[in-house]
C-alpha cells in the first residue's frame, strides 16, 4: 500500500495547481492569536482506485467554497461536509492493489496578540470509516510528518492530535487511505472419480512365468471438486473536519519591571499617608 500511495499522492500533486505567493485577503481574530490565509491557495482532492469505466484513476478536486472553513479558540477548522470520503472495494481475484486516496493543503499564518507568545500547534484530525473483517482492507488517516494512523477490520472512529513546537505554522496537509486486497477461500461443489493409476493381474493365476497373459484393472479415486471464491474485503474512511490551534501563553513580565511597578505603588501608598497627616 506504501508504494502505490506515494505514487498516487505526487499524482495527486501533480494534478493540482501550483500554490502561488498571494496576498493573504483574510485575517480572522481569534482567543489570543489572529490567523491569516488566502483560500486561493488551498486545494482539497479525491481520487478513486482506476476501476471505473474510464479505466484510470479519476480526480475529483473538492471546491473551497463548498467546505465550512470557520474559527475556533486560537484557530481555524475546515469542515469537509461528506466530500472528503473514499471507499475501496475488491475488484475481483486480480485486483491491481491500487488504494483510493484523499488530499488536503491549507496554508495559515498565526500572530500572537500582544502580551502573548506562540509555543507550537495541535493539528486535529476528526473522522470515521468502516474496514470489513472478512477479508483483507485497511485505512489510514495521516498528517504529512507524521506516523500514519492506521486502522484494520471494524468501525472507524478517530480524533486524533498531532503536536508541532515553534512559533511556525506548519502546512496544513496530509490525508486519507482506503485499500482492498484480493483474497479467496476454496469451497467444495460436488465430487468426481479420477483416475489414480491401475493394477495388472494373470489370466490365469497358476501362470508365473514371463510372457502369461494379462489384464489391468483402472483404479479410480474419488476427489473434491474445488473452487476458488473471492473473499475480497472492503474499506471506506471520512474525514469530517481538520483542525489547526496554536498554544499560546502570557509574555512573563520582567523582574526588573516588577520591582518597578512594586516601587511605584509604594511611592503611591506613601504618598497617601503623607496627604492624609497633612488633612488631619
Amino acid at each position: 500500500m506504501k508504494n502505490a500511495s506515494l505514487r498516487l499522492l505526487c499524482a495527486l500533486f501533480a494534478s493540482t495547481a501550483t500554490l502561488s505567493a498571494h496576498a493573504l485577503p483574510t485575517s480572522v481574530s481569534t482567543g489570543n492569536v489572529v490567523v491569516q490565509y488566502d483560500s486561493d491557495t488551498f486545494s482539497f482532492v479525491i481520487a478513486d482506485d482506476g476501476h471505473n469505466p474510464f479505466g484510470s484513476i479519476q480526480y475529483t478536486h473538492i471546491p473551497v467554497g463548498s467546505l465550512t472553513l470557520q474559527p475556533v479558540a486560537n484557530g481555524m477548522e475546515i469542515l469537509f461536509n461528506n466530500q472528503m470520503s473514499i471507499d475501496d472495494p475488491t475488484h475481483g481475484l486480480f485486483d491491481d492493489y491500487q488504494p483510493s486516496t484523499g488530499r488536503f493543503n491549507a496554508g495559515f499564518a498565526f500572530q500572537a496578540q500582544p502580551g502573548y507568545m506562540i509555543t507550537g500547534y495541535n493539528i486535529t484530525l476528526a473522522g470515521s470509516g468502516t474496514v470489513s473483517t472478512f477479508g483483507p482492507a485497511n485505512a489510514r488517516a495521516f498528517v504529512d510528518g507524521f506516523d500514519p494512523l492506521e486502522f484494520g477490520g471494524g468501525l472507524i472512529f478517530f480524533n486524533e492530535i498531532f503536536t508541532v513546537a515553534g512559533a511556525l505554522a506548519p502546512l496544513l496537509s496530509g490525508g486519507i487511505d482506503a485499500q482492498s486486497e484480493p483474497s479467496a477461500y476454496e469451497v467444495i461443489v460436488g465430487y468426481q472419480d479420477v483416475l489414480v493409476g491401475y493394477e495388472e493381474y494373470y489370466e490365469d493365476p497358476n501362470c508365473d512365468t514371463p510372457g502369461c497373459p494379462t489384464y489391468r484393472i483402472d483404479i479410480y479415486e474419488t476427489q473434491p471438486i474445488i473452487e476458488l471464491q473471492e473473499n475480497g474485503g472492503y474499506a471506506s474512511i471520512r474525514l469530517d473536519s481538520v483542525r489547526i490551534t496554536a498554544n499560546v501563553m502570557a509574555i512573563p513580565v520582567p523582574a526588573t519591571g516588577l520591582l518597578f511597578a512594586s516601587g511605584l505603588a509604594y511611592l503611591g501608598v506613601a504618598q497617601h499617608r503623607r496627604g492624609g497627616t497633612r488633612h488631619a
